[in-house]
């Protein structure tokens, strides 16, 4: 991994890890590099207490588009890079954050559903591989303790085992797509509880990274548990997450296909 494209990664996911108030806000931060003589085309605004925001730059056809949406619990970020010098990167990183607290009774496990799909697009012409990746960070904070859960699709063969040993509580991908669903458990306790959620896609060399199809969040809350946000708007409009079914192997397919002979034998039967 380049030593720049590293300490993009650093400045711009590190939001998360460092001085964290309670408190409620939406940012943005993209970033294109063009070629040649192209200028840098950037961009970062925090709206705290704000629901919404999106924003796209280009430099010398290099893209970087970043929208957040409070209420509806979704991040999008894509990162289109030109073919530029080795070691500048092109990045979007879409957060959202707030501070809430449960009304209830103060027990039990409330959780934060996600779904993280995309795709690394990989431009076979350059020399070398390019570090191009997409990542989800989710920090969660509350006087139960604090935890930074990260999931990560890199486009470098051997990238997961080179950096996401201390962050990669979610899992880390090598590949060119991902369509990932889960779950963090959060305990219900009395007090403040703060969670931001990040999104950020990086591309370098002619690589695109597309994370537009999205990282979502929704809650689900136990029976006769609620929460009030600083906002009102957290996840207040999220729509709930369904599991992405596992693509059958082929001995289930077998079963399958075996299965719904049968069926068709009988129906037949009936028939008869």
């Amino acid at each position: 991994m380049s030593t720049k494209i590293f300490d993009v990664l650093i400045a711009a996911v590190g939001l998360a890890l460092l001085a964290l108030p309670a408190h409620a806000e939406v940012r943005i931060d993209v970033r294109a590099v063009g070629g040649g003589a192209y200028p840098v085309s950037e961009y970062s605004f925090t709206e705290p207490d704000g629901v919404t925001i999106s924003k796209t730059v280009s430099s010398g056809g290099s893209v970087a588009s970043a929208s957040a949406d409070l209420s509806a619990g979704v991040l999008r970020a894509l990162a289109d890079s030109a073919d530029h010098d080795a070691g500048s990167a092109t990045y979007a990183v879409p957060t959202f954050g707030d501070t809430f607290t449960f009304s209830g009774p103060m027990s039990g496990t409330a959780y934060l559903d996600y779904s993280f799909e995309g795709t690394i697009v990989v431009d076979p012409a350059k020399p070398f591989a390019a570090d191009s990746f997409a990542e989800m960070l989710v920090y969660v904070s509350s006087i139960a303790g604090a935890a930074t859960y990260d999931l990560t699709l890199s486009s470098v063969p051997g990238w997961c085992s080179a950096f996401s040993q201390a962050l990669a509580t979610l899992g880390c991908v090598e590949g060119t797509s991902i369509a990932a669903t889960g779950s963090i458990p959060i305990a219900i306790v009395p007090g403040d509880i703060y969670i931001l959620n990040q999104l950020g896609a990086f591309a370098q060399l002619g690589d695109s990274v597309s994370f537009e199809n999205t990282a979502r969040f929704a809650f689900r809350l136990p029976d006769g548990v609620s929460i009030q946000s600083r906002t009102g708007q957290f996840l207040a409009t999220a729509a709930p997450i369904v599991a992405v079914p596992a693509v059958p192997e082929p001995a289930t397919w077998a079963l399958l296909l075996a299965g719904a002979g049968i069926l068709a034998s009988a129906a037949r039967g009936r028939r008869s």
